[in-house]
């Protein structure tokens, strides 16, 4: 199976054995009027993983303790993750369970990860007083971007100058 390598902010990314992977916030779908997409769509033999890249490093004031604040779940984290399966749906891609991977290359604190993973995983079920019909994720995973490889040996990230 291939390799494929792309860099966002500093951090080079690296999927191994897998199918395929593409920048799907590229150029030419960012035409598509008001859809916010994740960074990268990689995909292997049993999943689809949408992975965002954030670089929270510079978050000051009120932000720099609590650099995944609910404004970037609810504003940023959770429509990337929406319209990235809508877009998966209508390109007729989605037969294949998928997970939200967020890759920070700020330094977070594993206990503060999983709360925000946990209220992340909350509003992808139910955005307003419904809940969605659909549990389009099946997993979330947030991770600082040292720690990707630990827990999904075939991708890797590093820093890059």
């Amino acid at each position: 199976m291939p390799s494929f390598e792309f860099t966002e902010q500093t951090i080079r990314f690296t999927f191994n054995e897998v199918l395929t992977a593409e920048v799907l916030d590229r150029s030419e779908n960012k035409g598509i009027q008001g859809m916010m997409l994740v960074d990268f769509l990689v995909e292997t033999e049993d999943r689809i993983y949408l992975i965002e890249a954030k670089d929270l490093r510079g978050s000051k004031g009120k932000n720099a303790d609590n650099p995944i604040s609910g404004n970037l779940i609810t504003q940023t984290l959770v429509p990337k993750a929406r319209d990235s399966y809508s877009y998966l749906v209508l390109m007729e891609r989605a037969q294949k369970p998928v997970e939200y991977i967020l890759v920070f290359q700020k330094l977070i604190e594993a206990p503060f990860l999983i709360n925000r993973r946990d209220k992340l995983r909350a509003k992808l079920k139910q955005e307003s007083d419904r809940p969605w019909a659909k549990d389009y994720v099946r997993e979330c995973h947030l991770l600082n971007f040292r720690h990707l490889n630990e827990k999904f040996p075939q991708f890797s990230a590093h820093e890059v100058s």
